[in-house]
Formats: C-alpha cells, structure tokens, sequence
C-alpha cells in the first residue's frame, strides 16, 4: 500500500485541531456550569480591623488584594475603618485590588501647648492629659508640708510646647500624708490602665507603664508586673507595669529585598520605617542592607530603622567652581557613608582665588561626573593668588611707598602709629616686606622726625612722673634717656620734684630738690601720739629709740627727743618715751583683806580672787602649795598664809609677796 505523506501531514493537523477544539469546548462548559465565586464587598463604615481580618479569612483573600492602609484620626478610634477604595456593596474583581483605611488613633507627635499646672489639683492635671490625648504620663507622690495634698509640685518638662508622645513625669503633693505604709501588691491582671492609675493615685505609688505587643494577650491588657502580685510595697514607691499593644507585627530581615517590599509589609502591619540611605560598593541601589529590628515582636506604630543602599557615590566634577563649593558637596556625600577623601594642592593662578582648577580621581583628570568606590581620595588643583616680594621701604616718602605698593598689584594698608626717627616727618619707617599674595594690604608707619624734648615740661615733676615722659617717649622710638642728680636744698621748690633740667645727646638731666630745712624742737612732756602727728606734719618721720622711768614725765610721755633746724623731709627723728615712776622706789599700803573672802573653789580660780584683792600695786605674787591630809576638814584651795600683813604700811610696790593655798594629798 502507498502512503502519500503529504495526506499524512494534512491528517495530523485535523486531529490536533479537534482536540483543540474540544478543550475549549470543555472550559467553556465548566465556566457556565461552575461560575467563579462572586465576592461581594460590605460596607466597612465603623468596622473593627478584626472584622476586616475575619472577612478576609473567610473569603481566602490574600493581603495583595486586599491593602490595610494607616492614617491618624483624632475622632475615630484607633484600629476603626475610615475609608475604602470600592463603595460596599460592589462586587470584587480578579485584578481590584482593595485598600481599606485604618485609624491609627491620635497622632502621637501632635505638638500641644501646655497649661500652668500651677494650683492646679491631681483629677484636673489628669483630665487635662486625658482630654489631649497624651500616651506617656506618669505621676509621682512626694510629701510636701509646704503644699495642699493632690496639688502640683513640678514637673520634668520646661518647654511650653511639647509633642504629645513626649515622657511626661508630674509631682503630686501628699502633704503631710506619712509614706512608706506597706500595702500588698494586687494582681492587675484584669485591670485597665485606668483602673491601675486609680490604684496608684489612691495609694500614693508612682506607676511607670510600658507597653510591648503580645500574641497571647489583648490589647490593653497587662502582660507584667514589678512587684509582682502577693508582694508588699510601700507608700510613695514606684512600680512599673507592661500593657500590651495586641498582636503587633513580626519583624523580618529584609537584606537584599527592595524599598517596594519594605513598604508593603509595613503599611499592612502599620509600622513606620525610618530609611537611612548609604553609599555601599557591594550592595545595588535601592536593596536594603540591613533593618533594625529584624526579629521579635513589633508593637503597632512603632518604628523600624532600614539601612538601604544607594550604590556607589558619583562625584561631580567641580573644576572652575569654589573649593568651598566642593567641600560643601563632599560633605553632604559623606553624611551618606560614602566617606570620600579631599587632598588640596594650591597653586599659584590667574583665576580668583580658592577656584578649582582641576579635579583628579584615581591619578587621571576627570571631566565629568565620576562613580567611584566608598572611601576614594579625591585630589583639588586650587588657584591661589600670585605671590610678590615685598621690600622694605624705609625712607621713602608716603607717595613713593603707595606708587611701590599698587606697582606691585598690592594695596597700601593700614597706617601703625607714627614714631620717632631719623627719616624726614611723614616718610616711612617700616613696612610689611617677605612675599606677598597679590593683593595684599601692605601696612606700614610714618615717622615723627627726630624727638626734640621741651626740657621745661621735665620740671616741677616727681622723678617717676619725669621718667615717664622719656618712656612714653621711647616706646615710639626715640630712644632717650634721662638722669637725677642728688637732693639739694631748694626754697623755692616743693621737696622731691625736679627743676633745671637740660638737654644734651640724647639725655635729659634734672636736679631733684629736697626743699628748705626743718626745725624740730624739744616736746618734753607731750603724749607720744601727739608728737608722731606733730613729726609727720613737718614731713619726717618719728622713730621710738627708747623708754625710761622717770619720777617727772608721766607714762607714755617724751621725754626727749632730737632737735635742730637742720632737717630735711623724710629724715628720722629720734625719741624716748617715759615708763612712769620707778615701781622700786614707790611704796605704799598693803590692801587689807580676811583670809575668808578668797572663795575660789579651784587652785586657778584661787589665784584669780588674790591677785584680784592685791591689784594694782601689788602684783609680783608667788603661789605656794601647804600640803595636807586628806583628812583635814578645812577645804582645799584655802588662803592660810600671806607673808604681809593685812593694811601694813610702806610695803614696796615690787615687794615679793608670799602666798601659801591648802593642798590636800
């Protein structure tokens, strides 16, 4: 039998045409006979995120169809729809994808102004708080006499305009309240945050709250406590409590993932995410790096901190723009780790000072922008102004110096104070010299001429005043000196000053006076403060040679002193004072006394009440021990002997006088 393979072909095709056929005949039946499933949308006005989760999971949507998207509210509850993207009722399509907008609650950085809590009571503080929907307050109690019981001490905020997340710590009084109570620890288990507050403020406990999320416990709920429940605290204590935040979200790492991915998973896990964008040589631009945290649970709201790449840093060329400029670029770059390294060469150029004149990377001139490794060294031409030498102008006059100068492409500066010199007045005594930047101000100074005193204003002067004149002088280059010869008498010049000063080579010489003399004379018998102020008026100056016993001068008197008419100020007069009468030569009465009226009950107290009764005369006393029995009924420290009798007379003032005290041992 011949086959002719052409029919062969032709017969193929019509088979695979009929099973084609009948595949779609068959798809399109079971379209018709089993349609997809319609899904429809509800209205999710006033709805719960559980609600929405649940209807979710009952229609086995996945989360890229169906988006939860965050936004905060101040009137709508946290985790409470506000919108959705398709209107309910509508029917869900294979490609709608279905954005449902979630409160987020009040907005945590909302700035609000504070109050002056100042008398203001703790229920007040609290609703005030409340009401402006602060997250992070906590009270303490401490014992104050000064101020009312549950009224404001302080607080650990000096702003006026805070954020509302912003720790706040307040300090309620308790008065005069007593703390340190012991009282039993509750179990807050089923507490609300409010009910543990109540607790705190009626037991005076300062109560810190932290929150984490959980995926056991509610939010709301308290995972923990210190103390724990059972314990005992005591009044004006402090414990901490963690609530929690609900489920949260769990982190992941997204190293090698990209940006997209990043904000998908937080906006469905209402995360914020914090980028920090860096150079990296290995890792592409727009893959994340790193991300912290990167396990465990994340509380809703809460932040994520994501290091994700920019590549390489490109480096624009900056030739013929400022160094200042370039700086300014590289450190922004460097903020971004991509830790790039400036060498400046500064050479000498037409161009303004501080322009870039070439730009190198790598040992090669670039002309454009460059993408180079993290931590590449990056070599600036920088022009700066030509250099001149500047000489020194001495002796030229100011119109030469300013024609030098601006020859030079230099400015003339500022002019220094003018001194004294050998060069003719108003020329030059110095100027800057050494190389100089063109356009630099070259300062400089101006002579005075040579210095010419008028010796006439030496005179009538104290020689340090004198002195001072050629100092002053000097300090501007004059280079004077001067001379004193010794005092002279002068009548007719007051001691101490100069007069006939003349001038010779560069010295001024001047005779001192020492005025007219002094006379001095005898003042016997005047108190010694009188006679100093009586030498000081004449310009001397009185010294204390000595002190005599004298039977006519009373004490503290002169007796003598220098005298004369030729003293001259500041010299020393001499002078001796009286002691008074001689005590060896003077008697008298010895006071009268009964042994009994010496009552001192010590041996010092003793000796006190006899020289007591013996003064004034009588004061060279020596006290001497009558030892005896202990036995003895007489007390101890009693007067039994006085070696002169009471009243006798002519004793002598310096007389040694025997006293004997009874000793008991």
């Amino acid at each position: 039998m011949n086959i002719n393979f052409r029919d062969k072909k032709t017969i193929g095709l019509m088979i695979a045409a009929g099973i084609l056929i009948l595949l779609t005949a068959t798809i399109v039946a079971i379209f018709f006979l089993f349609p997809a499933k319609k899904i429809e949308i509800p209205d999710f006005t006033n709805k719960t995120k559980a609600e929405v989760e649940t209807w979710i999971t009952e229609n086995e949507l996945s989360l890229d169809q169906v988006l939860l998207a965050y936004e905060y509210n101040e009137t709508i509850m946290k985790d409470q729809v506000l919108t959705q993207s398709i209107v309910g009722g509508e029917t869900l399509k294979k490609d709608d994808i279905l954005t449902i907008t979630l409160s987020n609650g009040s907005d945590p950085d909302l700035i609000v102004t504070l109050p002056d809590f100042k008398d203001m009571t703790h229920d007040q503080i609290e609703a005030w708080f409340t009401e402006n929907k602060f997250s992070d307050v906590t009270y303490e109690y401490i014992p104050d006499p000064k101020i009312k019981k549950d009224y404001f001490i302080k607080s650990n905020i000096t702003e006026t305009e805070i954020r509302r997340s912003t720790p706040v710590l307040i300090s309620i009084s308790v008065g005069t309240e007593s703390v340190g109570i012991e009282i039993a620890m509750p179990d807050f288990k089923d507490y609300t945050k409010a009910n543990i507050q109540a607790w705190g403020k009626t037991n005076n406990v300062t109560i810190t709250f932290k929150e984490e999320a959980s995926e056991t416990i509610a939010s709301g709920k308290v995972i923990s406590q210190d103390p724990k429940s059972g314990s005992t605290i005591k009044t004006g204590g402090k414990i901490t409590v963690t609530l929690s935040t609900g489920k949260g979200a769990t982190a992941i790492k997204f190293d090698g993932k990209t940006k997209k991915d990043v904000d998908a998973w937080a906006k469905t896990n209402n995360i914020k995410i914090s980028y920090q964008e860096t150079y990296d040589n290995k890792v592409a631009n727009g893959v994340v790096i790193s991300n912290t945290p990167n396990s465990g649970l994340m509380k809703s709201g809460s932040t994520m901190t994501v290091k994700i790449s920019i590549g390489k840093p490109n480096v624009e060329n900056y030739t013929n723009k400022s160094k200042d400029s370039f700086n300014s670029y590289i450190e922004g770059l460097n903020k971004k780790s991509a830790n790039l390294k400036v060498v400046v060469n500064e050479v000498e150029s037409d161009k303004a000072q501080g322009t870039i004149i070439e730009q190198i990377i790598n040992s090669k001139t670039v002309s454009g922008s460059t993408t180079v490794d993290t931590g590449t060294t990056i070599t600036i031409k920088v022009a700066k102004l030509q250099s001149k030498n500047v000489e020194s102008k001495a002796g030229s006059s100011y119109d030469d110096f300013k024609k030098y100068v601006e020859g030079l492409g230099m400015k003339v500066g500022s002019k220094g104070t003018d001194r004294y010199s050998d060069y003719t007045p108003g020329y030059i005594v110095s100027n800057d010299t050494g190389s100089k930047p063109v356009g630099t101000s070259i300062n400089y100074v101006l002579s005075k001429g040579k210095y010419d005193p008028d010796v006439a204003t030496f005179d009538g002067k104290t020689t340090s005043d004198a002195k001072a004149l050629i100092d002053s002088a000097n300090g501007i280059g004059a280079g004077w000196t001067i001379t004193f010869s010794a005092p002279e008498q002068n009548t007719s010049v007051k001691s101490g000053l100069t007069f006939g000063c003349t001038k010779g080579s560069k010295t001024v010489s001047c005779k001192v006076s020492k005025g007219s003399p002094i006379t001095v004379e005898l003042k016997e018998n005047m108190s010694e403060s009188d006679f100093i102020s009586y030498i000081k008026g004449l310009g001397l100056t009185a010294n204390k040679t000595g002190a005599e016993y004298s039977d006519t001068i009373g004490s503290n008197n002169i007796i003598r002193n220098q005298t004369g008419s030729n003293f001259w100020p500041g010299q020393t007069i001499d002078y001796t004072i009286s002691l008074g009468k001689d005590p060896a030569t003077q008697t008298g009465t010895f006071p009268t006394f009964l042994y009994s009226q010496f009552k001192g009950t010590s041996w010092d107290l003793q000796v006190a009440a006899v020289k007591s009764a013996f003064a004034p005369n009588y004061t060279n006393i020596a006290f001497e021990e009558e030892v005896t029995t202990l036995t003895d009924d007489r007390p101890e420290f009693t007067v039994v002997y006085v070696s002169v009798d009471s009243g006798q007379e002519n004793i002598p003032y310096n007389q040694k006088i025997i006293v004997k005290l009874l000793v008991k041992k």
